[in-house]
């Protein structure tokens, strides 16, 4: 099996560079099954990061041809990598080859395991993007709430530490107060 993980925004052209390309893929290939061959993919006509619904438009039209590009080559399905799931939904009509996003799926089996769940996010411009994917998901009544840690994407790396840190706190914090 061959899998896609797409991020769709120009990793290569930002701070992180093509070592953030073959860091995903040592990671995902670890995770993978030994059967599955991983690639990972990004846009060099998207947004450095997306953090606004502006962002999200930007890179959906770039990021359907790279889908349209991965079927023809073979790929069996795509994960794209971005929490917002930008473009899924149209890409998996385009496409006859599965195309998953990381909400999607976490906010499913965030139900299976409990009854209710917090989204961590990074900036409040993806506030609205989150809202939108769990009603168009139907899992308004999982929800707790939507968490912002006021860090931006390409932040996020740069300061691991505080990056965990933060991220644990508002973890915390859910689960004490949502």
């Amino acid at each position: 099996m061959r899998l896609l993980y797409l991020m769709p925004g120009n990793v290569t052209g930002g701070p992180l560079g093509a070592g953030e390309i073959l860091r995903r893929r040592r990671i995902l290939e670890q995770w993978a099954d030994p059967n599955v061959t991983v690639e990972v993919w990004d846009l060099p006509d998207g947004p450095l990061s997306i953090e606004s619904p502006e962002d999200e438009a930007r890179c959906v039209a770039p990021m359907l041809e790279r889908v349209v590009e991965a079927e023809r080559s073979g790929f069996d399905a795509v994960l794209v990598g971005c929490f917002g799931d930008p473009g899924v939904e149209v890409a998996g009509q385009r496409v006859s080859i599965p195309v998953l996003g990381p909400a999607q799926t976490s906010f499913y089996q965030a139900a299976l395991l409990g009854t209710r769940f917090t989204i961590l996010t990074v900036v409040s411009g993806v506030v609205p993007i989150m809202q939108r994917l769990v009603k168009r998901h139907e899992m308004e009544r999982w929800l707790a709430s939507i968490r912002v840690i006021g860090t931006g994407v390409l932040a996020l790396a740069c300061d691991r530490t505080r990056t965990q840190r933060v991220l644990l706190e508002q973890g915390s914090r859910a689960i004490q107060e949502d």
